[in-house]
């Protein structure tokens, strides 16, 4: 039998234990928390991040909060951050971007300098910003990496070739779809949480529906939970070229290879479905605006606005096929670069605003922060286009 010295530390070593875990779970569950004075946990990707990811926000929505200049921007700086292909840079709140590019990552500051480049080869696209501040992204062969510092700080195989730019979760945890045709969680530390299996091909990159986890594969697009089960899937009847972007309603927005744009409800009923007799660009986006209007780009008829409701608005056919993505501002403007390297602005109801010569090609969605205009090129370079001086 103890006695009551050593019962009453044992219950001690209990109660101590106790805490110890229930702190523990808070810690892994809390939002930002001030710790003290000056130390806060990080939760979520900072909403001060201008561009944080691909297309701009986990919705995939390629909408800025800013708004784009109504006159021409002149052309700031030009930096080398690669070689071939560029990807749309994720930007920082202090102006800072990742850029990736068939060599690797870059950190680039807001004046253009290089701060650091890892060279790991051609990488999925344009890196995610995690809540410490790093990044992450897809490299060969089929792995995710986080990195920062200039070097590798994360990395878990994947099993296949990771599409397009990570979904970043508020714990840290990293979405990827791969070609392996599955749907894939890790938590922060590498640890692979589920492995959901698709149908079909994959499209686009995963996308956050409130509490669900959106993906296009094949003709279908799937609502997952966050443990990665399937709760509702929806057939478009044709392969999807574009998308899923998921508007504010929750609904996400799919493009067929025949041209029948579809928004699927989280239900997994088909609220619209508009054959728009389009050929969709299958190097671009969909876009949508503040007032859930679309934007896309097409190889026959230019750029194309289609209504919350799913009805067309305008097409701008003035400046030919538009193979690149896109991007809608905070007013409804659109941002695309065209064929022949133009940066082009278009208003609200499709006229063109401006257009400057980029010199080079470009299929990546210009990306609009409050200073400046950034184009990825295929010439290994990353431009800053700025508003002129009065």
């Amino acid at each position: 039998m103890l006695g009551l010295a050593s019962a009453a530390v044992l219950a001690s070593a209990v109660v101590l234990a106790s805490a110890a875990v229930l702190a523990s779970a808070a810690v892994v569950a809390a939002r930002p928390v001030p710790v003290g004075r000056f130390v806060e946990i990080p939760y979520g990707v900072s909403p001060r991040h201008p561009w944080p990811t691909g297309l701009g926000d986990d919705r995939r929505s390629a909408r800025s909060r800013f708004e784009a200049p109504a006159v021409a921007p002149t052309r700031a700086w030009e930096t080398r951050v690669g070689v071939g292909r560029v990807f749309a840079p994720a930007v920082a709140a202090d102006g800072s971007m990742y850029v990736g590019s068939q060599a690797g990552v870059t950190l680039v500051a807001p004046d253009g300098s290089v701060r650091w480049a890892l060279r790991m080869g051609l990488v999925s696209g344009t890196p995610a910003i995690t809540p410490e501040g790093f990044a992450a992204v897809g490299g060969q062969p089929g792995e995710i990496r986080v990195v920062g510092g200039g070097r590798i700080r994360q990395r878990a195989s994947v099993g296949g070739g990771v599409r397009g730019s990570p979904l970043v979760l508020g714990d840290g945890s990293l979405v990827v779809a791969a070609y392996d045709q599955a749907l894939h969680r890790y938590d922060a530390e590498g640890r692979r949480l589920f492995r959901t299996s698709l149908a079909g091909a994959v499209r686009g990159m995963p996308a956050r529906s409130r509490d669900r986890l959106v993906v296009a594969a094949g003709e279908e697009v799937l609502f997952a939970t966050l443990d990665g089960v399937v709760a509702e899937r929806a057939a478009v009847g044709a392969e999807i070229a574009l998308g899923p972007a998921v508007a504010a309603d929750g609904a996400a927005w799919v493009l067929t290879v025949e041209g029948t744009l579809c928004a699927v409800e989280p239900d997994g009923s088909v609220r619209v479905r508009n054959e728009l007799g389009v050929r969709p660009a299958l190097s671009s986006n969909l876009a949508i605006a503040r007032d859930g209007s679309l934007r896309m780009a097409t190889g026959d008829a230019g750029v194309l606005a289609v209504g919350a409701a799913g009805s067309e608005r305008w097409r701008h056919e003035a400046d030919g096929p538009i193979i690149g993505g896109l991007t809608v501002d905070e007013a409804g403007r659109t941002l695309v670069v065209t064929v022949r390297g133009e940066l082009i602005a278009l208003d609200e109801d499709g006229q063109k605003l401006w257009g400057v010569g980029t010199g080079s090609r470009s299929d990546a969605p210009p990306v609009l922060t409050e200073d400046a205009i950034y184009v990825a090129t295929f010439g290994g370079t990353l431009q800053a286009w700025t508003r002129p001086s009065p």
